[in-house]
């Protein structure tokens, strides 16, 4: 069965981005009061967050890894892109969560870290999605440079450190007492 998407326009409070099928159903809400940037990585509600530069770097990588296939490096563009602004929707919508199943690996659950799901602002949504996107086109953009071969486990132990520290940060985060900055 189709997805049914529509703007609910009722009011200030209730601008909200509804998608819905026979099955689930999810709300992103928007967020009148939502600030452009903030530095906590709790807060779901503002455009841009510390995640942010998680997804710029994960849009990064995964086009530098991606376009090293046998296929045009724009339509690894697009395909990725689609891809990620799917798996983001899904996240927020509890069927499906990339984060949830790292989360599980390593194991250690922290809401500004790695939880099941996420409750993302609408604003927040649009701001992973264009953060992962940039990310993206800059690595599409510098696709000659990164082409050579020897650049690919780089690019591999980049990523690696990366989601060890985004896991060893949610471990510290979880030995913390709680209400500690």
């Amino acid at each position: 069965m189709g997805h049914l998407v529509r703007v609910d326009l009722g009011g200030a409070a209730a601008k909200k981005l509804c998608v819905a099928s026979v099955s689930t159903a999810m709300v992103l809400d928007w967020d009148p009061a939502a600030r452009l940037v903030s530095a906590s990585a709790k807060d779901n509600n503002a455009w841009f967050t510390p995640a942010s530069i998680a997804h710029f770097f994960s849009g990064f990588v995964a086009q530098a890894l991606l376009q090293k296939l046998p296929v045009d490096p724009l339509l690894v563009l697009v395909a990725a892109n689609v891809i990620h602004a799917m798996e983001d929707v899904m996240e927020n919508t509890n069927t499906f969560s990339l984060e949830h199943l790292f989360a599980k690996l390593a194991g250690c659950m922290h809401p500004a870290f790695l939880g099941s799901t996420d409750h993302d602002s609408l604003q927040n949504h649009l701001g992973d999605v264009f953060s992962f996107f940039v990310g993206s086109v800059l690595a599409y953009s510098y696709r000659k440079a990164l082409s050579p071969p020897e650049y690919t486990p780089w690019i591999f132990a980049f990523a690696v450190f990366a989601l060890a520290g985004y896991t060893a940060a949610c471990h510290a985060a979880n030995g913390r007492k709680q209400g500690e900055p």
